[in-house]
């Protein structure tokens, strides 16, 4: 804060070089907020006085400038926001944004948004962290994770950012809709703890087991590309090249194409009709539920299909670049460009799930039975030197994950 003279460089003293100027504007500087803010004064004495009126009102609080025009509160904000994201076309907004929305609007409401500190924002984040609800299928108590409300918290920012950087005051077209600070801006981001569920091969063989043909199918796809549920729902017969052994994705979610290559596996179930564009989630919870695998997505088949080449040994970048996972100034971000050049040092990659997962995927269409009957599963010679048939029934159902198995003399525990 203070008060000094911006010389006019016109009049005698400016040009004898004297530190004052007879003509010069004085100016009186100050910080509001963070923000800095400037006024002019046509004298020192005056300057001097309008700077100590402005300490005293931002001191009590009363300090009202352009700020305070903006009339819209919270939840008119929030609509406009989400009608901004129907016809920007964004993905999904409707399962995210509007359920963000919707929590942050229950708190904040119909309180102006001029009047939203951040003190405001942490008093919301401690408010949802002791949220509980019922789940109606569960049956059982559960609270929010760190990342939906970080989700909600992120939103909330984008809505203020476009509030003050983009959005005009329809009364003023040169001044923003909200011209004061973001209380969201720098608000302190909760831990998340990663997801790293992923199937084991022997969860892998308990879940074709009990899956039907169309979903075997899904299942297929999904551990040997890793490509995610929205790909593959919007994968059709022409982007399919079966000789080039690449699948064509004209549209990701990064916004970006992708050329997924495909393994002998693949291969062998798109060679024949399919039809991937409806929503196995109930079909999918079904056959989880059937196996006894708990907590386990959809997605998590992308996870298997990451970790088992993690396993195999295929290095970091190409997994990334076979995920279609898009750095953002990265030490990849340059270099990411030539992937289209290595087709064939990715179709390496992934063609070593064939041998990795010989003993669960069947070796022809025919032998899925059409969807009826049990799974077949190629089995193994020997299991520990002993003779796969020689086994008993119980021990030899999942080869590839027995707890327990029998050798000729005792139980064994793994």
């Amino acid at each position: 804060m203070g008060v000094f003279q911006k010389k006019c460089g016109a009049c005698d003293w400016c040009r004898e070089g004297r530190a004052k100027c007879k003509a010069g504007t004085w100016y009186v500087d100050y910080y509001v907020n963070g923000r800095r803010r400037r006024e002019t004064a046509p004298n020192k004495a005056m300057a001097e006085d309008l700077l100590s009126k402005r300490k005293i009102q931002i001191k009590e609080n009363k300090y009202f400038d352009i700020r305070k025009d903006c009339h819209l509160t919270f939840r008119e904000l929030g609509e406009k926001y989400l009608g901004h994201c129907e016809l920007a076309g964004k993905k999904s907004w409707e399962k995210t944004d509007a359920i963000w929305l919707k929590h942050l609007t229950d708190y904040f409401g119909d309180m102006p948004v001029s009047e939203i500190s951040s003190e405001d924002v942490e008093a919301y984040k401690q408010k949802r962290l002791k949220d509980v609800r019922v789940s109606k299928k569960l049956k059982i108590e559960m609270r929010p994770k760190p990342a939906t409300i970080n989700h909600e918290l992120s939103c909330m920012r984008a809505v203020f950012n476009k509030a003050i950087h983009e959005w005009r005051n329809p009364e003023n077209k040169k001044t923003p809709l909200f011209a004061g600070p973001n209380p969201a801006a720098r608000f302190k981001r909760l831990r998340e703890v990663p997801r790293s569920c992923f199937l084991t091969k022997g969860e892998l063989i308990k879940l074709l087991q009990v899956s039907s043909l169309d979903l075997r199918n899904y299942i297929f796809v999904a551990v040997n590309t890793g490509m995610r549920k929205g790909e593959m729902q919007g994968m059709t017969p022409e982007n399919v090249k079966l000789d080039m052994n690449y699948v064509f994705l004209p549209e990701t979610k990064n916004g970006e194409v992708r050329y997924v290559p495909i393994n002998e596996t693949v291969k062998s179930i798109l060679k024949g009709p399919f039809d991937f564009s409806y929503n196995p989630r109930k079909a999918f919870a079904t056959a989880l539920r059937r196996a006894g695998i708990n907590d386990l997505h959809f997605h998590d088949l992308r996870h298997t299909f990451a970790s088992y080449l993690a396993h195999l040994g295929v290095d970091l970048y190409t997994i990334a670049v076979l995920l279609g996972h898009k750095t953002k100034g990265g030490m990849y971000s340059i270099t990411a460009r030539y992937t289209h050049l290595q087709q064939d040092h990715l179709l390496a990659a992934v063609r070593k799930l064939d041998v990795y997962l010989s003993d669960v995927m069947p070796e022809s269409r025919e032998d899925m039975g059409g969807g009826k009957g049990r799974f077949m599963v190629k089995e193994p010679e020997t299991v520990w030197g002993i003779k796969y048939r020689e086994l008993p029934v119980k021990c030899r159902r999942f080869p590839s994950r027995m707890d327990t198995f029998w050798t000729p003399k005792k139980l064994v525990k793994l």
